[in-house]
């Protein structure tokens, strides 16, 4: 069983172990793209003692909430530097993780435009698969 009903009700019945359970509800709540509740999950994990900053899936929410200002920032290094094929990759990952698909795959094209390199091609395969 591996639902967020599980989860909540084994904080609620087993509060000792109530870490694991922030857990294992943050990891549900990642692979069900609920990154806000993840990120809540993960936070109050470790305030009970919980290392979350290698979780991969704990990096993804990170980046989820920090999205806009990444995008920003990123946006102003384009109007900066508009041949620079790695910022278009970046801010396509962004809007990937924001569900901005449109955005996400014309930054994808805009960055093989500039660079018709196999990496940049297998960057557009990998986010063809995740959308």
């Amino acid at each position: 069983m591996r639902d967020e009903h599980f989860y909540t009700r084994a904080i609620k019945l087993n509060p000792e172990k109530a870490e694991e359970y922030y857990l294992g509800r943050a990891e549900f709540y990642c692979i069900d793209h609920d990154y806000d509740k993840a990120y809540k999950d993960f936070i109050k994990a470790e305030k009970l003692g919980a290392n979350i900053k290698e979780s991969h899936r704990y990096n993804i929410c990170e980046d989820f909430i920090n999205a806009d200002k990444h995008i920003a920032e990123l946006t102003e290094k384009i109007l900066a530097n508009p041949d620079n094929y790695e910022n278009y990759c970046q801010r396509a990952k962004f809007y990937l993780l924001q569900r901005k698909y449109s955005e996400c795959i014309s930054d994808v094209e805009k960055a093989i435009q500039i660079n018709p390199c196999p990496f940049t091609y297998e960057f557009m395969d990998d986010m063809s698969y995740k959308i």
